[in-house]
């Protein structure tokens, strides 16, 4: 597991390359909106909230998994996720 391509190139860039550092925000804004569209399409009361939350969760189990070098990280996530999911949607 090398993480997220995206991040990797912001980190390597380090604000020096701008069209990097867009390029990196537009796929990040874009994987964001995606999750933002599902959480509507399942109902969340709210799901720009929900969106940025699994977001979190997504990128933080990414960067996490990475430094650990142990895919246990991404079942943790999954299930974190899930809780997420279940609690937005009144769902136990």
């Amino acid at each position: 597991m090398r993480g997220c391509p995206f991040h990797n190139a912001a980190v390597e860039a380090a604000g020096e390359i701008p069209h990097v550092a867009q390029l990196v925000k537009q796929h990040k804004q874009s994987f964001l909106d995606r999750l933002i569209s599902t959480a509507v399409e399942a109902g969340a009361p709210d799901p720009v909230s929900l969106g940025r939350q699994l977001a979190v969760v997504y990128e933080g189990a990414a960067a996490l998994a990475v430094s650990s070098n142990t895919t246990q990280i991404v079942s943790d996530a999954r299930r974190a996720a899930e809780t997420l999911i279940q609690v937005a949607l009144n769902r136990p």
